[in-house]
């Protein structure tokens, strides 16, 4: 008997296909391992869109979630797998559930600096580019707290004020997208933000790491 999980993250499609063919199969299509990962999570997670593409066809429930609360599809934004992502969308993947922090996956994407996938999903879904989470960070809050202030994060900054982001939406503290740049003395990023509007507001200051725990998805650990 294939191992359904294990073909899945392998990207082994004929041992997958014959998994899937076996007695009972269908049944088990959405059983999960110790993690609480389907096989379609684990194909995700390993970068298979080959193996996600099987399983979808074949009925695999995309929005189950993991032991983390994670859907595959936040797991694909927050770890960058552009075609992944896709594929669970083109199979009606939501793109405006939330994780474990009250998060998107548009923010997890934007705190890693995935540009492209922030791209696909502005222009692809209904995903609100201002929601925010329990800390009150929005996505382009993320991308300048949490990022390097490089090109990537330009991008996705770009992308988000493009896509209608509010410039001035504060987080929780009171501290405005400007006032976090000009802290972390990112001059295009704050260059950015000011042509767009942006007024600094509120006192930002370090983030300590029981924060960041508090906020990030865990979704990037992969298997």
């Amino acid at each position: 008997m294939k191992d359904m999980t294990m073909c899945a993250q392998r990207g082994d499609l004929e041992g997958l296909r014959e998994a899937l063919a076996e007695p009972g199969a269908r049944e088990r299509l959405n059983d999960v391992d110790y993690r609480g990962r389907s096989p379609l999570m684990v194909a995700v997670q390993a970068n298979q869109p080959e193996a996600v593409a099987v399983l979808l066809a074949a009925g695999a429930d995309s929005e189950q979630t993991d032991a983390l609360h994670d859907t595959p599809l936040l797991a694909a934004a927050a770890l960058g797998y552009g075609n992944c992502l896709t594929c669970l969308l083109e199979h009606g993947a939501s793109a405006t559930v939330l994780n474990r922090f009250s998060s998107t996956a548009l923010m997890s994407a934007s705190e890693r600096g995935h540009a492209d996938i922030c791209r696909v999903l502005l222009e692809q879904t209904d995903v609100p580019p201002d929601h925010q989470n329990r800390l009150g960070w929005t996505a382009l809050i993320e991308a300048v707290l949490l990022g390097d202030g490089g090109d990537a994060y330009q991008q996705v900054v770009k992308q988000l004020l493009d896509h209608g982001a509010d410039v001035n939406l504060a987080d929780a503290e009171g501290v405005t997208p400007l006032a976090h740049a000009r802290w972390r003395k990112f001059e295009t990023l704050s260059d950015m933000l000011e042509a767009a509007g942006g007024r600094e507001q509120g006192v930002a200051h370090v983030v300590s790491d029981e924060t960041l725990q508090a906020a990030r998805s865990a979704s990037s650990r992969q298997t």
